[in-house]
């Protein structure tokens, strides 16, 4: 639970400066980058690559919702 409160707190830091430089919140081809790195240092630790997918799916979704609040803030 830390590190995920630790990985919000990122977000919103890196929300931040997406809006004051207006950069896009969603990057696809980062994401794919990140999820593929996240996938083969999932197996690499046994875990399952389906699992692995769900897992960054779900915090890279919490977190683009995080940095949309930003944006849509003042």
């Amino acid at each position: 639970i830390h590190l995920l409160e630790e990985r919000m707190r990122l977000a919103k830091k890196i929300g931040v400066i997406k809006k004051q430089n207006n950069v896009a919140i969603f990057d696809k081809d980062q994401f794919k980058k990140v999820r593929k790195c996240f996938a083969k240092a999932a197996t690499e630790h046994g875990l399952d690559k389906g699992f692995a997918k769900t897992v960054i799916n779900a915090i890279h979704e919490e977190s683009v919702r995080t940095q949309n609040a930003l944006m849509d803030s003042n």
